[in-house]
């Protein structure tokens, strides 16, 4: 997984996951990022200031939903803290020409306080998807929440021709 992807040279946090001897997961990311430029901000920060940005996310699929995702996501919290950051920022890769969380990466990332933030951006179509949350119990800066935030998919039992309706007996 880590081979696959490398180490962005320009991150400055990388936490790795090893579980029974293998590594199931890793993040990196950054301590003093400008990413919090691409959102609604107010009031407006100045130019120097920074945020912690989460650049790559992963959790190996056979290790998903046992809280290893959420276990990296608040050591990385913790360390921007250490660092200074007020906030951390997460936005997902690009997946073709959309950005945009998968429903279970969004529930991972609200369970440990992360929240949609509007993009400034006005055309929803193109917008990123992006996510914050504060670090301080006071933040002295604040996103606007996005207002509309996209929601999860929801997962439809499909019937096929040879079935039954549930009703029938």
């Amino acid at each position: 997984m880590c081979s696959k992807y490398g180490f962005d040279l320009e991150c400055n946090e990388y936490l790795v996951a090893v579980v029974e001897g293998q590594v199931r997961g890793f993040l990196q990311g950054h301590h003093d990022s400008t990413a919090w430029a691409a959102c609604l901000v107010s009031p407006t920060p100045p130019e120097t200031w920074t945020c912690s940005t989460v650049s790559y996310f992963t959790v190996h699929p056979d290790v998903r939903g046992h809280g290893l995702g959420s276990a990296l996501l608040r050591e990385f919290m913790h360390r921007a803290r250490q660092a200074g950051s007020q906030w951390m920022m997460m936005q997902p890769a690009e997946c073709g020409t959309r950005r945009e969380l998968s429903p279970t990466m969004a529930a991972l990332c609200t369970r440990t306080g992360l929240r949609y933030v509007e993009p400034l951006t006005l055309h929803r179509r193109n917008a990123l998807t992006l996510m914050a949350a504060p670090l301080t119990d006071a933040p002295t800066h604040h996103f606007r929440p996005a207002s509309h935030a996209p929601q999860p998919v929801a997962r439809r039992r499909i019937r096929h021709a040879h079935q039954q309706p549930a009703h029938a007996a």
